[in-house]
Order: structure tokens, then sequence, then C-alpha cells
């Protein structure tokens, strides 16, 4: 199963940048629980339900001129998956470019992502979701 889940991560990442958001809401669990990295203002610290990560969805695009998601690596793990990522963007408003490294945790549940955990660093991650590298 968890090369299924990867493969399904590899293809939310590619649906996501390539602007095919409702696409990408069919994989997200109705349960779904989003817990952001704290790392760009503007952004809430949870996002729950498909409802929230449109309205995330949302927030993002109202901030970035661009913005795109990059995975570096994709790994799996049982029932979870663990994603290191680059985010590159310009802000809308200052047009400053941006690229950030960070860390996904993904756990799935009936086929669906149900949680995500976003993180600076990947050992505090993995921590939150109760694994160790």
């Amino acid at each position: 199963m968890s090369q299924e889940n990867v493969e399904a991560v590899r293809n939310s990442y590619e649906l996501w940048s390539s602007g095919d958001f409702g696409r990408f809401l069919e994989m997200v669990h109705p349960d779904f629980v989003f817990t952001t990295s704290g790392t760009f203002p503007g952004i809430d610290s949870e996002y729950r339900g498909r409802e929230g990560m449109t309205r995330f969805s949302d927030t993002m695009l109202d901030a970035w001129a661009t913005f795109q998601i990059e995975p570096t690596e994709i790994r799996g793990r049982d029932s979870y998956v663990i994603a290191t990522l680059r985010f590159l963007g310009t802000g809308r408003i200052s047009g400053v470019e941006v690229a950030v490294d960070f860390h996904h945790v993904l756990h799935f549940r009936d086929g669906l992502v149900d949680r995500l955990i976003s993180h600076p660093n990947l050992a505090d991650a993995l921590a939150i979701a109760g694994l160790t590298e």
C-alpha cells in the first residue's frame, strides 16, 4: 500500500501545480486535517475538510502571483508518506521571489489523505506524526 500512496502523493503535487485543484480535492478524505508549518504569514495553523483545503488554496492564490511545490523526495512507510518539498513563489504585492524547503507528512485512510502536517524541519514533522527517520 505504501508505494500506491507514494504515487498518489506524487500525483497530488502534479495536480496542485497544474492548477487542477478539483481533482486534487478528490484525493482528500472528508475528515481531512491540514496542520500548517506557520512559515507563511496570514495562513491559519489548521484547515479541516475539503472546504478548509479550498480556503487554504484561495488564501495562497491571493498572496502569491505565482507558486509551485516541487517534490524533491517522496517515500512511504505503512499508511504514511513523507515528502521533502521546495516551495517557489513570487509575492503578489511585494514581487519578492521566495524559495523555501519544507516537509509534508501525509497519512492515508480509506485510500485518501486524512492528515497532512507541514513543517520546515523533517525530524520535527516526523515527531509530530509519531514517526522517526
